[in-house]
């Protein structure tokens, strides 16, 4: 497979990805970039160094069985679509891919990683609908440092573009970025259904939870769209994707409150205990008003509401309109990052995706009992 010499990574992507943010004017398809350049899958090692070392981890089980799924469907199949949107699971899913393109690579000593994907692996994606910019950025991104060559298909329904995939490409199978919290993640393998473009899904990432993908981007360092970082779960298209309304930033504030605690129910006691005092507050700040009973119900694991008054107000409002908040604590119910850091992920990991800054949480602080929920948000 001849490889031109590299070029330069692109140097204005706001010049690339301007089209993504309106409505397709008319049918068609394109690539953004037709090179080829070796490419480095360095990356790709920090993967199978992890699995090779924490074997037992929750993290490298399903590293390894969405591998096995990726290869066996390599196996089989000789040329295979790719579809990335940008998202956060199709992320995962592609680095995955590239990931398993080096294990193939292994015993192949005839082309390098990428040359096998570039003959194997075909990435597109469907653009319908206008899209968020910091989404653009990152497809337009990724596009170009990983040298995918994506095709877009570009039209005005979904079905009527994978038609046109379908039909110009001949693949009849496509790696997606789907899980079973999907509304049309039911199995691994799905054939199509009647009346839609023959192409079967398999979905490698199907058992996957909102904290594995999580634990994967942030443990292994992969970047992802800066939106997750900004109070979205789930992305879809631009006036139909809004932030998700269990991300507001008291989770955030909560947490890191509760984290300097070094016994969660002492936490709890303590912190609402200093709460209630007046004298421990400034005169603009806010007081959770919580009661004994309430301190007994949060430390035997039942839910909570509490209303948090302003400093001026009498305890005895309990009904503060407008601002009941549900405290969220690890001895309650926890949240996604209290999982991910008994995995073993590092506030070094977190804190470059905490934007203090932001009007909404990461969406890494997720209540864990929120999470079958991550696609709240799409309308």
């Amino acid at each position: 497979m001849s490889v031109k010499q590299p070029k330069p990574h692109l140097e204005n992507i706001e010049s690339f990805y301007g089209h993504f943010l309106e409505k397709p004017p008319e049918s068609g398809s394109y690539q953004l970039d037709d090179s080829t350049v070796d490419v480095n899958y360095g990356d790709c090692n920090r993967i199978l160094r992890f699995i090779a070392e924490n074997e037992n981890s929750p993290l490298a089980i399903r590293i390894n069985e969405a591998l096995i799924i990726i290869r066996r469907v390599m196996r089989d199949v000789n040329k295979i679509a790719l579809s990335f949107n940008g998202g956060k699971d199709a992320t995962v899913v592609l680095h995955l891919v590239r990931c398993a393109c080096v294990m193939q690579t292994q015993y192949q000593h005839d082309m390098t990683p990428h040359q096998f994907f570039k003959k194997h692996i075909v990435p597109f994606v469907i653009h319908t609908d206008p899209q968020f910019k910091e989404v653009a950025q990152f497809f337009v991104w990724a596009d170009d440092q990983f040298n995918l060559n994506t095709k877009i298909y570009q039209g005005s329904t979904f079905k009527e573009c994978l038609q046109s995939f379908v039909d110009e490409s001949k693949l009849t199978h496509s790696f997606m970025g789907v899980r079973s919290t999907d509304p049309n993640g039911k199995n691994v393998i799905q054939t199509p259904s009647l009346g839609w473009p023959q192409i079967t899904r398999v979905s490698p990432i199907l058992s996957w939870t909102f904290v594995d993908v999580f634990d994967f981007l942030l443990r292994l360092k992969f970047k992802y769209c800066e939106l997750y970082d900004k109070g979205f779960t789930s992305l879809g298209a631009r006036g139909k994707t809004v932030r998700n309304p269990a991300l507001g930033k008291q989770l955030e504030i909560d947490y890191r409150r509760l984290q300097t605690q070094q016994s969660p129910k002492l936490s709890i006691r303590n912190i609402i205990k200093s709460n209630n005092n007046k004298d421990s507050f400034t005169d603009d700040s806010e007081i959770p008003c919580v009661s004994q009973s309430e301190i007994t119900r949060i430390e035997t694991g039942q839910s909570l509401q509490v209303s948090r008054l302003s400093a001026d107000q009498s305890p005895e409002h309990e009904c503060c309109q407008d601002k009941n908040i549900e405290l969220i604590s690890r001895a309650e119910m926890g949240l996604v990052i209290d999982e991910l850091k008994k995995r073993g992920v590092t506030d070094e990991m977190i804190e470059d995706h905490i934007d203090k800054d932001q009007e909404s949480s990461a969406a890494f602080f997720m209540p864990l009992h929120d999470c079958e929920y991550d696609r709240r948000g799409r309308k």
